[in-house]
């Protein structure tokens, strides 16, 4: 690094130009952590690019959202963002629509694509006549289907009638449209995508639509499709010889309290409210507050809590087979585990727990993370302002770490789907992630800390790891100086639109390994953060990615560049971490020159040469036009000794020699109309600067002509 700043002050000062010193340093001192990682594949494409060399695990930047986007921005929520498993495809929205999208939407969804040379943006709004509209009301797990509801839209697929509420269903590659369900003429209701399930070939979602006759009128019903055919959800168990019917005040997938509201038209956390497989479907009767769990195919409904007093569903695992429910309330709320196979009860806490939810499920149901107010195990409190996180694992209860009930860490395990605003502080949406296998489990704290860092009150997020017992903090700053700022799971874009739309899942903040954690703040946790601004961030644990072995605590890296004049955010990444989407308006390739926000991608072996192009060459003048003379070779093969070929061409009959006309020299008057011809091809905002520019070159006191202003 010393040799590198030495050879950059010697070439600055035979240069004469001093302020290289800086910029090369800066340079350098950015990039100097990409290459203490050791060679990439990619290096070639991420050596195009400035800004992505100083990235970790051998990542490049690409620009997700298009180039030409009408002057608009790139936004996102955390109802509204989600990415595929893969980090093929994101979805996003915008202020407007982007040129050549459909859709009249104050706020389209958008989905960009990843293809073999670029990333590839559609609307997944269908085309909207004169006061119509078409809400888009979620997204499959890979994003491969658009739903969305449409409000006197134009028959849009076969059977759809034309000026009804109808659901579809949009492929996202071929753009069909498949309608699912609409309403009777003149019925009020709206429709909510709960999930799909079967390789996307089933689609369950709420909606107080009767669209079967043995559904109740003017509630909320679940209801399934597949293979254009609708089948009612929320069946109870049949009664003696009669068959089983519809609550009476209708249903909702997963949660819902005695006092109404429920499921996804309430905002509720439903992830698991069906099964991966659509085998199992767990719903509420909200006026019992009893839970049940169908199975579509089999045609049966079992009841899964008790029913001796309310219930109120939490979880289940992906496959269905293990639903977890809390009773009663206050101190005398418990956890139950129920099991569908042989349909089996148990209480995983007794006496006077206080249980306030679960905040998360992993390796199929063996590992259930939950807050409760009771001391159910050593080292746990009943401090009334406090709650305790708990891992129950193999019949066993172990204490992890003080929470804090009120204003901070409630919404860790709320029923709540979403949030508008910041997650990780305050009621704006859940803040704890489980991996799948539930060895390791994210939670943000504000005030104690369960590591012993001193926060001052600043919310941090920490990792438990259930395999050693051990808690890291995974935004502390590594010098253990205080914070200045909290840190965050999701903030959204400013602008942007909460929808109803995901609440079957949630950002992935935490890879699925346990090995990566994303996250934003504003205090600079790394010495290449020095804009002040919130910035998007990664911690690895040691051995992954870029972190090397024997780093205990792990290690702490940027993934916006911590330089922009204005704050990144975080808007989702793939399963396994190596594709981060973030937010920004800051031009991180060649081909980003708006100052409008976009999403990117902090891609592990990624990079497109297409969109780092080389720069133009700039025009000759004077005497740098000359072609140089060659030399003739010394001691070297005669070229015609070296060429091999037909030999020399035979003469024409009349040979004539062509003498080419010398061109003038061109003016100054000339040559100012040439360059002002060549600015205004430019974007708006750069051509005043171009042609001030050109006249100082060429005539400074000449003014702009007629044809001139009338080109602007």
């Amino acid at each position: 690094m010393r040799l590198h700043l030495d050879l950059a002050k010697m070439l600055a000062q035979r240069c004469a130009l001093p302020l290289i010193v800086t910029a090369i340093a800066l340079l350098l001192q950015a990039v100097t952590p990409a290459l203490a990682a050791g060679p990439c594949s990619n290096e070639a494409l991420r050596a195009e690019d400035t800004y992505s060399q100083a990235l970790p695990d051998c990542r490049a930047y690409e620009q997700v959202s298009p180039v030409e986007k009408g002057l608009t921005d790139a936004l996102g929520d955390i109802t509204n963002v989600r990415a595929a498993r893969s980090g093929e495809a994101v979805t996003f929205t915008a202020n407007t629509p982007f040129p050549g999208g459909v859709g009249g939407d104050s706020q389209p969804h958008l989905l960009s694509t990843r293809t073999a040379a670029d990333w590839s943006t559609q609307s997944l709004q269908p085309p909207t006549g004169p006061g119509s509209t078409a809400v888009v009301k979620g997204v499959t797990e890979d994003l491969a289907y658009t739903l969305f509801e449409s409000l006197s839209e134009p028959a849009l697929s076969p059977g759809a009638v034309e000026g009804r509420h109808s659901f579809y269903r949009r492929d996202s590659a071929t753009g069909a449209y498949t309608l699912l369900a609409q309403a009777a003429p003149g019925e009020e209701g709206l429709f909510f995508f709960v999930g799909a399930a079967d390789n996307d070939s089933r689609m369950f979602f709420e909606t107080g639509y009767r669209l079967l006759p043995e559904a109740p009128a003017g509630v909320s019903n679940l209801y399934e499709w597949h293979e254009g055919h609708l089948r009612l959800i929320d069946v109870l168990p049949p009664e003696g010889e009669a068959p089983g019917k519809a609550p009476p005040g209708g249903a909702f997938a997963g949660p819902a309290a005695l006092s109404g509201g429920g499921g996804v038209s309430t905002e509720k956390f439903v992830q698991g409210a069906v099964s991966e497989d659509g085998r199992h479907v767990f719903f509420t009767d909200p006026e019992t507050g009893r839970i049940y769990v169908r199975e579509p195919q089999a045609g049966r409904t079992s009841a899964v809590s008790a029913g001796v007093e309310p219930a109120f569903w939490r979880g289940a695992t992906p496959d269905g087979s293990q639903v977890f429910y809390t009773e009663g309330e206050g101190a005398d709320a418990n956890l139950y585990r129920f099991t569908v196979e042989g349909e089996r009860r148990e209480a995983l806490t007794s006496g006077p727990a206080g249980v306030l939810g679960v905040m998360g499920i992993g390796g199929d149901g063996a590992y259930v993370y939950f807050a409760a107010k009771g001391a159910l195990a050593g080292g746990a409190s009943e401090a009334k302002e406090h709650a305790n996180l708990y891992l129950e694992h193999e019949g066993a209860i172990s204490f992890i770490a003080g929470l804090v009930e009120e204003g901070q860490n409630e919404m860790d395990w709320s029923a709540a789907a979403g949030g508008n605003g910041e997650v990780g502080v305050s009621d704006n949406g859940r803040s704890s992630r489980v991996s799948p296998d539930g060895r390791t489990l994210l939670f943000t704290v504000a005030g104690a800390s369960p590591t012993g860092y001193q926060s001052d009150g600043h919310v941090e997020i920490y990792l438990y790891d259930a395999g050693s017992g051990g808690i890291s903090c995974v935004s502390c700053n590594p010098s253990g100086a205080p914070p200045s700022s909290n840190a965050y799971l999701y903030i959204k874009t400013p602008g942007a639109h909460a929808y109803n739309l995901y609440p079957g899942g949630l950002p992935r903040n935490l890879s699925e390994d346990g090995g990566r954690v994303l996250f934003e703040t504003e205090e600079a946790l790394v010495p290449q953060d020095g804009n002040g601004e919130l910035d998007v961030y990664e911690w690895e644990a040691e051995g992954e990615g870029s972190c090397p072995a024997g780093r205990g605590a792990g290690c702490i890296f940027l993934i916006s560049s911590g330089q922009s004049t204005e704050p990144s955010y975080f808007a989702e990444a793939s399963a396994s971490g190596t594709d981060v989407f973030f937010f920004t308006r800051q031009s991180l390739v060649g081909q980003d020159t708006d100052t409008n926000i976009d999403v990117y991608d902090a891609r592990v072996g990624g990079g497109i040469a297409a969109q780092n192009p080389l720069a133009p060459l700039a025009p000759c003048l004077g005497e740098a036009c000359r072609v140089a003379q060659s030399p003739a070779p010394a001691l070297g093969v005669p070229v015609s000794q070296a060429f091999s070929g037909p030999g020399n061409l035979a003469p024409s009959a009349e040979p004539q020699a062509v003498a080419k006309p010398k061109s003038k020299p061109l003016t100054r008057a000339q040559k100012l109309s040439k360059a002002l011809k060549t600015c205004r091809k430019k974007p708006k905002r750069q051509r005043a600067g171009c042609e001030s520019q050109a006249r100082k070159r060429y005539d400074a006191k000449s003014k702009a002509t007629k044809s001139d202003r009338r080109g602007r």
